[in-house]
């Protein structure tokens, strides 16, 4: 990325991926969750089209934190985390992933639909601290087609049992939950869908391994099947890019 000097007095001749933010961010809104299909032949992060992509997400105002790592079952899959203020400029952050810029950057690297996910989490930037934890537990939460408020309304009941179990495990470092804003289409049955998105950090996989073969665990997870159409479950170490 050019110093700031430089942008300052040529930005309006370079391209909007190699100058850095211009203005400071606000309160946290909300956080983008992309999942970002890419060829086998990509190397991420030295790909040009994936630095141009980071450098553009760097720079725009509204901007709080940013970082990727690989699905655990599926390392050609990136998944991208993007916190962003509450502001119209943190609103418009959303926008980027379909610009004609990135489609036209991404499509040496991408190999597959890009799938967004837009949640206001009940835990501010929860970038700042899953960076620093050993493990993160990214989960997605299908509901059942046609789903009422209602139906919204008991699932997220019930994911609160779920959610205490999670905070009063051995190795539980941060947990938070919310919907995604408008629908999702469940990948397994290609239907649009609500979708209730998870992070926790772990101090380590193994930790959230051990969790898993609980009582707790399988008690809270057998109250929320009835409202599921699908779910999706990945662990990383978190990338930091800024």
């Amino acid at each position: 990325m050019l110093p700031s000097k430089v942008c300052s007095l040529l930005g309006w001749l370079l391209p909007a991926c190699l100058c850095p933010p211009t203005s400071a961010a606000g309160t946290y809104g909300q956080t983008l969750i992309l999942q970002i299909p890419i060829k086998v032949s990509a190397t991420i992060p030295s790909a040009p089209a994936w630095t141009c992509l980071m450098n553009t997400y760097k720079k725009s105002p509204g901007v709080l934190g940013i970082s990727y790592a690989p699905e655990s079952g599926d390392k050609h899959t990136i998944d991208l985390f993007v916190d962003v203020d509450n502001s119209s400029a943190g609103k418009e952050v959303e926008k980027i992933i379909t610009s004609s810029d990135a489609v036209k950057s991404l499509r040496h690297i991408q190999d597959g639909t890009i799938r967004q996910y837009i949640v206001p989490f009940d835990q501010p930037q929860p970038l700042r601290t899953l960076n620093t934890a050993g493990d993160t537990e990214l989960a997605i939460f299908y509901l059942l087609p046609g789903a009422s408020p209602q139906n919204l309304t008991d699932f997220e009941s019930a994911f609160g049992t779920l959610k205490s179990a999670v905070e009063s495990a051995s190795g539980e470092l941060y947990a938070t939950s919310g919907w995604h804003q408008g629908k999702a289409v469940n990948p397994t049955i290609r239907v649009d869908v609500s979708a209730y998105v998870a992070l926790v950090g772990w101090d380590s996989l193994a930790t959230h391994q051990t969790f898993q073969t609980t009582d707790a665990f399988v008690g809270a997870i057998t109250h929320l099947v009835p409202f599921l159409s699908g779910n999706f479950d990945s662990d990383a170490k978190l990338i930091k890019v800024l």
